[in-house]
């Protein structure tokens, strides 16, 4: 059955938007002009877009459906998927090459998509190489080890590793700031 003609021009500027985003925006050398045209032209919703650090090759999914929070730190070559919509608390890092998914397709019957609302909640942690998949929160402060794909939900202040991820310690509770562009202990590169 195919999909009315509004269906298809709605997919079709999603698609353009994306490679914008994906080919020309995430490899623009300073951050903040970056960061803004996130905001602006991918419509990601930043709590405090001048505080909030997204470096070079970040790759989005429908950022429509994206909310970060201030202070978080996005790191190269991460991909964020805002199918199912996803939610960034504040001073959350997210190391290089991670993949925070709130989509999956399923094959019964051919190929359909399912979405689940994703949830990375304040403080967090996730190293080099995690997999965030559909539909899980990860709770305040937790931290996900490096190469870990985490399938269910994460307790808050706890640590997780493995395939698939499994609680390994707990930490200590704590409040911190990640990243303030401009504060008196923030690296202040733009070019990043």
């Amino acid at each position: 059955m195919p999909m009315p003609e509004a269906d298809v021009t709605l997919v079709r500027a999603n698609n353009r938007k994306e490679w914008f985003l994906g080919s020309v925006v995430n490899r623009i050398p300073f951050s903040r002009p970056r960061a803004r045209l996130y905001e602006r032209l991918g419509k990601i919703q930043f709590e405090a877009v001048d505080d909030t650090l997204i470096l070079r090759g970040v790759e989005v999914l429908n950022p429509h459906n994206i909310q970060i929070g201030r202070g978080s730190v996005i790191n190269r070559k991460v991909l964020l998927d805002g199918r199912g919509g996803l939610e960034i608390g504040r001073d959350v890092g997210i190391a290089e090459r991670s993949v925070v998914l709130t989509g999956a397709h399923a094959f019964e019957g051919g190929i359909t998509d399912h979405v689940w609302r994703t949830r990375v909640e304040d403080n967090v942690f996730v190293n080099i190489g995690a997999m965030i998949m559909p539909g899980v929160i990860v709770g305040r402060g937790a931290i996900i080890a490096a190469g870990a794909i985490v399938t269910k939900d994460v307790e808050p202040w706890t640590v997780v590793a493995g395939v698939p991820a499994k609680k390994i310690g707990e930490r200590t509770p704590c409040e911190y700031e990640l990243f303030r562009r401009g504060g008196a202990a923030a690296y202040d590169a733009d070019w990043r």
